[in-house]
């Protein structure tokens, strides 16, 4: 595999696993539905595929993905600003 291929299947499996957490919490569930919508998925997985062509050379592959998914679900990005409200997107895959 690639290291492009490893990023995408990491993230892949990341939204599989955060779309099922947050739709069976009854709290969070309507409040991030866009998140797991297929429409929300699509945004995210087309951010995916541009991001996994930018990662540094020097770059691991998990903590590029680490750095995406935190980045890109609203959830996690929600809870990174609350304890840091200047937290920004990772430089290497900020538009």
């Amino acid at each position: 595999m690639t290291k492009e291929e490893q990023f995408l299947w990491i993230v892949q499996t990341a939204i599989l696993a955060n779309g099922i957490n947050l739709a069976s919490d009854p709290d969070r569930r309507v409040a991030y539905k866009d998140t797991y919508s297929s429409t929300g998925v699509r945004i995210v997985m087309r951010e995916a595929v541009r991001a996994a062509t930018l990662i540094p050379k020097d770059m691991d592959v998990g903590d590029a993905a680490d750095d995406f998914c935190l980045w890109m679900f609203r959830n996690h990005q929600e809870a990174l600003l609350a304890e840091d409200h200047t937290t920004r997107v990772p430089y290497w895959f900020a538009r």
